[in-house]
C-alpha cells in the first residue's frame, strides 16, 4: 500500500483556489455590511439633527407666542420657518412651524407643529414634533 505522489499532484492548487474564493466572498460580505452600517450611522446622526431642529423650532415658536416681556401673542406672530445654515451642529437643516388655535371654555388652546429637516446629498431626514399650550383665565 504505497501512496503515489504523482496521484496527489494538484490537490494543493484546488485547496488554494477554494480558500481564495471563500476569503473573497467573506471580504465582499463584510464590505457590504460596513457600507450599510455607515449609511445607518449617517441616517441616525441626521435624524438627531432633524429632531433638534424641530425642538428648536418649537421653543422659538413658544417664545414668540408667549414672550416674557410683553403680552401673549396670536399664531400670526409665530415665524413659519427657520433656516439653520449658520447654526453650529444644525448645518443643512431647517424647520417649518405651523400654529393653530382654538377656544374651549374661555381658554385659548394653541398647537405648534414643527417639522425639522436635514439634507445631506440626496438624502433628506425629517422629524415632526408637536407641542400644545393654553391660556388660563
Amino acid at each position: 500500500m504505497r501512496h503515489s505522489y504523482h496521484a496527489q499532484r494538484g490537490s494543493a492548487l484546488v485547496v488554494a483556489i477554494f480558500v481564495i474564493v471563500v476569503t473573497g466572498l467573506l471580504v465582499a460580505t463584510l464590505a457590504t455590511l460596513v457600507r450599510t452600517s455607515s449609511d445607518s450611522v449617517v441616517t441616525e446622526v441626521y435624524g438627531t439633527r432633524a429632531f433638534n431642529a424641530a425642538q428648536s423650532g418649537l421653543q422659538q415658536g413658544m417664545n414668540q407666542l408667549f414672550p416674557l416681556d410683553s403680552e401673549m401673542q396670536s399664531c400670526s406672530a409665530v415665524q413659519s420657518s427657520m433656516d439653520f445654515t449658520n447654526a453650529e451642529g444644525l448645518q443643512n437643516c431647517k424647520v417649518d412651524i405651523a400654529c393653530s388655535s382654538d377656544t374651549y371654555a374661555s381658554d385659548e388652546h394653541y398647537r405648534l407643529v414643527a417639522t425639522g429637516q436635514c439634507t445631506v446629498g440626496s438624502q433628506t431626514t425629517a422629524r415632526v414634533l408637536a407641542m400644545e399650550a393654553r391660556t388660563i383665565e
